[in-house]
C-alpha cells in the first residue's frame, strides 16, 4: 500500500521488563522482519538501522 506515493510500513512494538520486540511489515514487498532485544538475543543495531534507513529496503 502506498500513502502519498510512499510505501507504508506497519510496526508492532512490545515492551516488557526483560524483553523488547519489534515486528515490521512492508506492505508493498509483503516482507516482514522480527527483532528482539533481550538476554537471549540483541538486535538493537538492526532496529536502529531499520528506523534510520531512508527507504526501509531492509525488510
Amino acid at each position: 500500500m502506498k500513502i502519498r506515493h510512499k510505501t507504508a510500513f506497519v510496526y508492532d512494538l512490545e515492551v516488557f521488563p526483560n524483553l523488547f520486540t519489534c515486528y515490521a511489515f512492508n506492505t508493498e514487498a509483503k516482507g516482514s522482519r522480527a527483532y528482539e532485544v533481550s538476554a537471549r538475543m540483541n538486535n538493537l543495531a538492526d532496529i536502529i538501522k531499520l528506523f534510520s534507513d531512508k527507504y526501509n529496503k531492509n525488510i
